[in-house]
């Protein structure tokens, strides 16, 4: 398997997971908290959308819209007390499968160079492709607190 192969099927676990862990979820189901769990199922979504995001420019996205989540959803935010402050699930739900299709668009043209191109800090080289992994890594760290939350809800196992 190749490293696009592999990036790519990391990137189709996780639309199938977050399909998974979202789809039948309300937008008050959304917003519950519970002691010590971690933050709700919409701040988690929110985050993997901005996440996402910036994901997307480590496979040569120009687009930058992604970065007005970052107020409400980049890591260290507040969760805020009124569930009205962030989008609704199902528009978090779509803006996150539209950054996972357009992820594997990319992956389908980038050249071997560009997914090896520097896009560490500095001091601290780290290819592209290396990056992009541990963002859909990321992704999956989070799905697991979202599994933790549903099950808190009474809601069925997502996975067999």
């Amino acid at each position: 398997m190749t490293v696009r192969e592999q990036l790519q099927y990391m990137v189709n676990v996780n639309k199938t997971v977050a399909g998974r862990l979202l789809d039948d979820l309300t937008d008050e189901e959304s917003v519950v908290m519970f002691e010590k769990l971690s933050n709700h199922i919409r701040w988690l979504t929110g985050h993997a959308v901005y996440s996402n995001g910036f994901a997307l420019t480590l496979l040569g996205s120009k687009d930058m819209e992604w970065q007005k989540y970052g107020k409400l959803f980049s890591g260290g935010t507040e969760i805020a007390g009124d569930p009205s402050t962030y989008p609704s699930i199902a528009e978090l739900r779509e803006i996150l499968n539209s950054f996972y299709d357009r992820e594997l668009e990319l992956l389908e043209t980038i050249s071997d160079e560009d997914l090896e191109r520097d896009v560490g800090e500095e001091g601290k080289p780290m290819p592209a492709w290396k990056r992009f992994c541990f963002m859909c890594m990321h992704d999956f760290y989070h799905a697991g607190q979202m599994v933790q939350i549903r099950r808190a809800l009474g809601r069925e196992r997502p996975f067999d």
